[in-house]
């Protein structure tokens, strides 16, 4: 069974940051808060594999094979509800060195991003600090989750709102294949 990975990053400057501190107690209630939400929404509306692992009523996701795409250094996805971000020269030998991409993913109003990984490969190392993927669940939203290596990450990262952002960002060295990512609007239920 996929387990759909509901990543969201409710650390924005407004609510935890004033000038120079961070309030460290408000961002730990509000994390606990929220995975007390998420957990109780899992025990009403259990994940199956006949939902694909996700939250949603969308009966079935397209099928979508991202790693047969030509990849690109970023771009805006804002009209269409379903598509691939695919890092560039993917199948081809791999990303250069000293890239920031920026993928700007918009989706229609009242739904949200979901990003599945279809494929990874991106420079190693344990804080992902080297080559990495990083993804931004949404406008207004401080810090990112960072992906690197090989193995894709099982399930799904699910926006808050209707935006999403990934960056892919290489340093001066060592890169690999790059990524291949399919998005779909859904709607959380």
């Amino acid at each position: 069974m996929k387990v759909a990975a509901f990543i969201g990053f409710l650390l924005s400057v407004s609510q935890f940051c004033v000038g120079e501190h961070f309030d460290l107690d408000k961002f730990k209630e509000e994390l606990l808060e929220n995975a007390k939400i998420a957990s109780e929404t899992l025990k009403r509306h259990p994940i199956d594999d006949k939902t694909d692992g996700a939250l949603h009523d969308d009966t079935k996701r397209a099928g979508l094979d991202c790693t047969q795409q030509t990849g690109t250094c970023g771009g805006t996805y804002s009209s269409q509800d379903l598509g691939c971000i695919v890092s560039p020269d993917y199948g081809q030998g791999g990303y250069d060195n000293g890239l920031e991409c920026v993928y700007n993913i918009k989706v229609s109003e009242g739904k949200r991003v979901e990003l599945t990984i279809q494929d990874l490969d991106i420079e190693s190392h344990s804080t992902c600090n080297w080559d990495r993927m990083e993804i931004v669940p949404g406008q207004g939203i401080f810090g990112a989750l960072k992906v690197c290596g090989s193995v894709p990450p099982q399930g799904t990262f699910v926006s808050m709102a209707d935006t999403m952002v990934v960056r892919l960002i290489s340093d001066a060295s060592v890169n690999g294949k790059g990524f291949a990512a399919k998005f779909t609007a859904i709607s959380i239920i």
